[in-house]
């Protein structure tokens, strides 16, 4: 499992993958867009989901035995609506990097891609603005909403009020980036774009539209972070924050 903490050079990815990584990213930097290149594609989403699985099943294995037969069967249901979505919105898929679509490189040099993509992304938009005492600031209305919610479940008073707030801005940047994964921004955005485009028929006469579907790969997510986040967020800080797994969803 990566380390997500606050030290930047406990993970690196290995030196074979950061060359290949780049040398693929240059070779390609300058092709030309194919017409209809940006369609569905099912061969390569299943590539795209066994990459994806393995990171996954990776950030999984520590959990307890109980813990994984859920994480499992939660993994299981983020793929099958992805699938759906990615069909229905008729969307090209994308890996986090080009290097993932490569067949020269192992699963072990495609794994820390994974890791240092994830794990450079926690530190840019959690680690760091929390050294730097900035987090809390640049979060004041996800602060509010979460000390209302403990206002209005009275447990004010029993609160760690800090760590409820730091750890829950911490499973929330987990669930940015775990979507990242699975549907990386432009997608995110052409998902959006297609739903705002439909008529109100649309969603009467499907029962898998794109809305139905995106709202339940949110909630996918957010379970894969539920399970996840505590042992992550203990592993990088040594505080424990169990008592408040499953916050992040006031901001859904």
């Amino acid at each position: 499992m990566p380390n997500l903490g606050l030290n930047k050079n406990k993970f690196e990815a290995a030196n074979a993958g950061a060359k290949a990584l780049k040398l693929l990213e240059e070779s390609t930097k300058f092709e030309q867009p194919v017409i209809g290149a940006d369609k569905y594609n099912e061969s390569k989403l299943e590539h795209k989901l066994y990459h994806d699985a393995n990171f996954f099943n990776h950030l999984g294995s520590k959990l307890e035995e109980s813990e994984k037969t859920e994480f499992l069967g939660k993994l299981k249901e983020l793929f099958e609506t992805t699938v759906l979505l990615y069909k229905e919105v008729d969307m090209k898929p994308r890996t986090i990097s080009q290097a993932v679509d490569s067949q020269e490189l192992t699963e072990n040099v495609i794994y820390d891609i994974y890791s240092k993509y994830l794990t450079e992304n926690i530190n840019k938009e959690y680690a760091l603005p929390l050294l730097e005492g900035t987090l809390l600031e640049d979060h004041k209305s996800e602060s509010k909403l979460l000390m209302e919610s403990a206002i209005a479940a009275d447990v004010i008073h029993d609160l760690n009020s800090e760590l409820y707030v730091k750890y829950a801005l911490f499973e929330n940047t987990l669930f940015e980036n775990y979507r990242r994964i699975i549907l990386p921004g432009v997608l995110l955005e052409r998902t959006e774009n297609y739903i705002n485009n439909q008529d109100s028929e649309y969603f009467e006469l499907f029962e898998n539209d794109a809305q139905t579907l995106l709202n339940n790969l949110n909630s996918s997510i957010h379970e894969l972070v539920t399970l996840t986040a505590p042992g992550l967020f203990e592993e990088s800080t040594g505080i424990s924050a169990s008592q408040f797994k499953g916050i992040s969803k006031i901001f859904r």
